[in-house]
């Protein structure tokens, strides 16, 4: 059903599968570690305005982290609140796995091109003040360049969910889909096309062959699900 941006994907998806040992070695013991929500978009953020507009609500963190990861934290006096909801899918990560995932499937491409880099240079700025250490704003933007891998794999396995739509072009790829239907064959194809540009325009794959050796010929293909680990280490 996708054919264009599957050829585009292929020498990505062929390296990130050739290497999976080593890629869930990476994550687990080379990349820093924290809770992450795991599905931020903003179907998952409610926002509290004060002022009745969203333009107004600002992301500036209020100078002190939180002492425990908590449900929505206020962000401004003037613009409001933002809390994000949701969180079947938390885990133990590398923190730019979440901001990979919204800034790519929340964002459209071109908006995302002009704005990422001050960003993710927010996004570190304000993990160092809530008191993170011996993470260069360098190691933060080439772990978001490995790491846009997250959006690319929900996606991908959103999509296999589907097969069998696919196959019998019923529900979302019916002919004549439903109105919720045709809402969510427009999603996911938005969606794979910003992640399909996000990846291949990210140096993704560079990233990964310099990190990540293949898999020896003894080792099988392991699932990328281990991009979520459990606290104890093990893939969720």
């Amino acid at each position: 059903a996708y054919p264009e941006e599957l050829k585009k994907l292929e020498p990505v998806l062929t390296s990130m599968f050739a290497r999976s040992r080593a890629f869930m070695n990476h994550v687990r013991h080379k990349t820093p570690l924290t809770l992450i929500h795991g599905d931020v978009k903003m179907d998952n953020l409610f926002f509290d305005l004060k002022n009745g507009d969203l333009d107004k609500v600002s992301l500036e963190p209020k100078g002190r982290a939180p002492s425990a990861p908590s449900m929505g934290e206020e962000m401004s006096d003037d613009g409001g609140s933002v809390v994000a909801v949701d969180w079947a899918n938390s885990a133990w990560s590398n923190p730019m796995v979440d901001f990979a995932y919204f800034v790519s499937r929340s964002i459209p491409t071109e908006d995302r091109q002009a704005w990422e880099g001050d960003l993710l240079k927010l996004y570190h700025s304000t993990l160092v003040a809530g008191g993170v250490r011996d993470y260069s704003e360098e190691q933060c933007r080439r772990d978001c360049r490995l790491f846009r891998l997250s959006p690319l794999i929900t996606v991908l396995m959103g999509i296999k969910g589907m097969a069998g739509d696919i196959d019998n072009k019923t529900g979302v790829y019916a002919a004549q889909p439903t109105a919720a239907n045709a809402a969510k064959r427009a999603w996911y194809d938005a969606s794979l096309k910003r992640v399909t540009e996000y990846v291949v325009s990210g140096g993704t794959q560079e990233v990964l062959e310099e990190e990540c050796a293949p898999n020896s010929a003894l080792v099988p293909v392991i699932p990328c699900c281990c991009l979520w680990l459990q606290k104890d280490g093990s893939p969720k």
